[in-house]
Parts: structure tokens; sequence; C-alpha cells
């Protein structure tokens, strides 16, 4: 094991025991040196058992991938092959970056395309992030996702060594990958434009031929009129015979040439964002001890992991009934409240208000999946903090009911978030107006009636919106449109005009017969439909800067409900896809 440290490990250790890298290197020949002139050595040397090529431990420190490394890998990288026309040689691109891999100093060496995970990142996305981030955005995401789909069989591995999940692919061929044969060059015309693109560390990219590369007499590469030596994580990739035999084999496999015509939604998450992009961030609120609390069916704790089911594959790129390209927005998932942890739900509702203050202040959309409808008032309470003007935000609670109720023995719960936003001080200051829209008179009381009134909000009731659907039926019939407008107009009907507006959707207001999986499904109710437009007009509202949607119960029903909530994320993506549009 110590025969494997490098001098760039010695660099990581010195930095957590503040020790200088010169001592670390001394220590280190000293014992190698005990150690080749112990009589241990010899006995270990002849002596030491030789791990099975199909050992789960890995020959040399590689090994299949499996689930059990899923909650184990720190890191995650991948090495991109191709066979070159001229020669029908197997080359690999690696970048070229300054790194501190002596002691004295930094200088360049060649690397592999790969980096820390962040938190609750994948191995896919760790590394299509890293990917996307060292080539400056020449390959996108998208590239990635068909690159990984044209694979004849999988390839991930199980790296110790930093405990690190290696991906290996082939470039498939068509004019689409072309760009990646050019990587260096469009690199190098990146460098030169002086553009700046956050996380680019390489300085230059450069084909490799495998045969080079795992020659054990080589410690550098000639690139240009210069040798680069090879990094030191790098060089214990190198001497994995494993991995060599696998990189072999991969060279004769034949590649798909197929790229995907159909691209879902789920090829936009993890794209970096550019500077005139607007981001859609999603976050998950697992939580539904408010509604246990509020005496109904628990289960709504599994929706934001139900709904991602659906959110990735559901909904095409380009949709070109309503000729909009979704590709315009960036989207990021930034996994679940609590996530892996037994938070009490007060600890909950103090995380996701910071989580969502911090979004909206990098000027991203946050999109939140409960979870119960208790999540409203912090995330109405992150807006709010967000504000700098006084009564400027709007909120809208679509839903059954008004939820308004009062604590109970001094506990939030689902039937509360509004009481306790219309008595908050920042309510009281930065509000613009409160609207309730859709509820049912047999849902509400009117003792909750009455506060909504007397604290400045309106109430648009369920039979109002359908005699104004009724009357614009009379001239559009089948339309809609009638439940947008009437919501808009609404809106505009607000004492003082707001700038940001906060859309908190209670899927209980959706009739039952298209939305069954809520802890209380409504009889009559909003239409799919409806839904989807308001989404939509959502989306296309520049002043909406924040969407929850609450109660989705997959313990109750799991289907139809997920692929009914992963379209109003869907149709609120592509309402905000519109603001951007180019004319042609």
């Amino acid at each position: 094991d110590l025969k494997g440290f490098s001098l760039q490990d010695l660099e990581e250790i010195s930095k957590e025991t503040n020790t200088q890298v010169s001592q670390l290197v001394d220590f280190k020949q000293n014992l190698l040196q005990r150690f080749a002139s112990s009589p241990v050595s010899n006995a270990y040397t002849s002596s030491a058992p030789q791990v099975p090529r199909s050992s789960n431990h890995g020959v040399q420190g590689i090994s299949e991938w499996t689930d059990e490394h899923v909650s184990l890998f720190k890191a995650a990288g991948i090495l991109l092959f191709r066979i070159r026309n001229k020669t029908g040689k197997l080359e690999t691109i690696l970048p070229i970056e300054n790194r501190c891999d002596e002691p004295g100093g930094y200088k360049k060496s060649i690397h592999v395309f790969g980096g820390k995970k962040d938190r609750n990142e994948s191995p896919v996305t760790t590394m299509a992030r890293e990917l996307v981030e060292e080539t400056a955005q020449i390959i996108s995401t998208a590239d990635i996702t068909s690159i990984l789909e044209s694979q004849a069989q999988k390839h991930q591995y199980w790296y110790r060594r930093g405990k690190y999940c290696l991906f290996l692919c082939m470039i498939p061929s068509g004019a689409r990958f072309n760009k990646i044969h050019a990587l260096p060059r469009l690199f190098r015309e990146f460098k030169k434009s002086g553009a700046y693109v956050p996380g680019v560390e390489a300085s230059a990219l450069c084909w490799v031929p495998v045969e080079e590369l795992f020659n054990k007499a080589n410690d550098s590469f000639q690139v240009g009129a210069r040798n680069i030596p090879f990094s030191g994580f790098l060089d214990g990739l190198r001497n994995c015979d494993a991995l060599r035999a696998v990189i072999k084999q991969l060279g004769t496999t034949e590649v798909s040439t197929a790229v995907s015509d159909d691209p879902r939604t789920g090829t936009l998450f993890e794209r970096r964002r550019e500077q005139d992009q607007q981001q859609i961030t999603l976050v998950g609120f697992p939580f539904d001890e408010g509604v246990r609390r509020n005496g109904g069916r628990v289960g709504a704790a599994g929706g934001p992991d139900a709904v991602r089911q659906f959110i990735k594959k559901l909904g095409t790129v380009v949709n070109p009934e309503l000729k909009l390209d979704c590709s315009r927005v960036a989207i990021h998932d930034d996994g679940d409240i609590g996530a892996g942890s037994s938070l009490q739900l007060e600890q909950a509702h103090n995380l996701l208000e910071e989580k969502v203050f911090s979004i909206i202040e990098r000027k991203e959309i946050p999109f939140v999946i409960g979870g119960g409808n208790d999540q409203s008032f912090p995330n109405a309470m992150g807006l709010l903090r967000n504000a700098t003007e006084d009564h400027s935000v709007a909120v809208v609670n679509i839903d059954a009911h008004l939820d308004v109720r009062p604590l109970k023995l001094g506990q939030v719960h689902s039937g509360s978030p509004f009481f306790m936003m219309l008595n908050s001080a920042e309510w009281k200051s930065k509000g613009a107006g409160f609207l309730e829209f859709a509820a049912q008179g047999n849902q509400c009381s009117l003792v909750q009636s009455d506060f909504v009134y007397q604290h400045g909000g309106s109430i648009c009731w369920l039979s109002e919106i359908r005699k104004h659907k009724a009357q614009k039926d009379m001239q559009v019939p089948y339309s809609s449109d009638a439940v947008v407008e009437l919501l808009q107009n609404r809106i505009e009907q607000m004492k003082d005009k707001a700038s940001q507006v906060f859309i908190s959707f209670d899927i209980d207001s959706i009739q039952s017969s298209d939305c069954p999986g809520v802890s209380c499904p409504a009889t009559v109710g909003l239409t799919a439909e409806e839904a989807l437009d308001i989404c939509f007009w959502a989306g296309r509202n520049p002043a909406v800067a924040l969407v929850d949607v609450s109660e989705y119960n997959p313990k109750i029903e799991s289907y139809r409900t997920g692929r009914l909530v992963a379209n109003m994320f869907y149709y609120f993506l592509l309402g905000r896809s519109s603001l951007f549009q180019v004319s042609e």
C-alpha cells in the first residue's frame, strides 16, 4: 500500500495534517528503505496471495461496479476512446492541467476528466458535470447521454484508490460527435478567446494512443515539443492490468451509431447554466409529518422520489405542437431536504427556507415537490426574505382547502401554512396580496374564510371558476383558457402590484378522476388539463419566482398521479422556455 502512494497523495495528506510535503516524502523513503532491508519483505512479496480477477476486491484496485459502491463513491470520471481512422489505433482524450505533483510547486501533467462529487450527486451526474465543465461546455449533457446510450454494454468500474467511479466509453460515429474528435483544437480556440467558463482547469486537451498510455516504460507523453508527465492518479490507472484488459476489449466492441431522435426532459438536467439562461432548480421535501398531525393519510414523503422517476422520461425537449425548445432553460436537481437523515419537521422547515432563499438569491427558480402542504410556509418565507421592496410579493394557494387552520398544540401541520404566513412580520411588510384559488365551500369553514378576508386575502371559489368557464364556453367550447384568464385577472386586482409571485399548488384541488394519489381526493375540482394550463401560464409569467407542488401520495396511487405531477413540471418548463425563444 505504501508503494502505491504518489506525491499527489502525500500533498493531500499534508493539507489534512499541516505537515510539510518534504517531510512526508522523507518519511516514505525511510520506511521503504527499512521495509526493503527487512526479512519480512521477501516473505511478503513472495507469498502474498493473488487476488483472483473475479473477486469483488478487484485486481490492482479496479473491479466491476455494484450497487454497494453507490454509497461509497467520492468522485467520478470518464475515459473517452476512439479508433483513429488514419492509424486504426485506439486513443483516449485527456486534459493537461497544472497541479502540484511534486514538492516545490506546480507543473503540467496529464490527468483524467473527473472530480469529486457534490452533495447528493449520482456517479453519472458527477461525471457529466465534470466533463461538461472541463471541456468548457464544448461537450454537453445531451452529448454525454447519447454516448452512454450508444454503448453496446455498460462499462462502469470501481477504482478503490480515491473511491472512484470510472466510466469507459467509445465515441459513436456520426456528424454530431465530430466536435469531440476536434476537442483539442476547439479547446485551444476557447483558450485564445479569453472567455471565462467556471470549472475549466485544463490548459490543453490531447489524444493519447492507448498503447503508449499503458506502456510501463513511459512516464510521460510528448505533446508538441514537450514531454508532459502522467499525473499520480493516472499513473495508478496505468498500472491496473485489469483495466488494460477491459480497454483492449473495448477497442473491439461495436458501438451503436444511433443518436436518440427523441430526447426527453432528462437530457436537460445538470447542464451548465449559460449567462443568458434561466435555471429551474428542483428540490424535494420528503416529509409528511404535517399531514399526520392534521389527521390525513401519510405517504406523501415518497412523493419527490416517485415524481423523479417520471420527470426525466416525460416531455420532449422540442415540443412540435407548441413549437417550443426547452433547451433554452437549464435544470438542476438539488436533491431532497434532509436526505438520509431523521430530521424533525420543524428542522426540515428551517432547512427548506434557507434552501429556497439561497436559490432565489442566485436568480434561479425553485420548483419544490412535497411532501405535505406545510412546506408552503417555509417556501413563502424564503421568497419574502429575498424581497427588497415593501408589498411586492403575491401568493396564490391553488387548493380545495384554505389551509389557514391554527397550530395544533403549538405544532405546525399541513393545514396551517398560510395561517402562519399571514401572521408573520415578513408578510405584513412584504406581502402584496393573497389569493385562495379553486377552494371548495364543503372543505372550508366560515371561521377560516373570515380569517382570509380579515387578513386582506381573497377567495376564488371553484363554483366561481365554473361559472366563468361556462360563460367562456359559449364563445370557445371546451377551452381551459378561461381558468387561466380568471386567475390572472384576480392577481391583477390585488391592492398592490406584485413584482414576485409564489404559486403554491396542492394537487388535491384536482378532481380525483384525474388525480387519485392524494391524502384527501376531491370528488370535483380542477381538471388535469386546467392544471397543466395553469402551470404553463406560471412558466410564461416572468413574475413567478417560486412554485411548489404538494400532497402527491404514491402510497395511495403512484402511476397516474405521478405522471400528472411530472407533466405539471414539464408544462411549467415549456412556459418558461417560451420567454427565451428566438424568433425565426
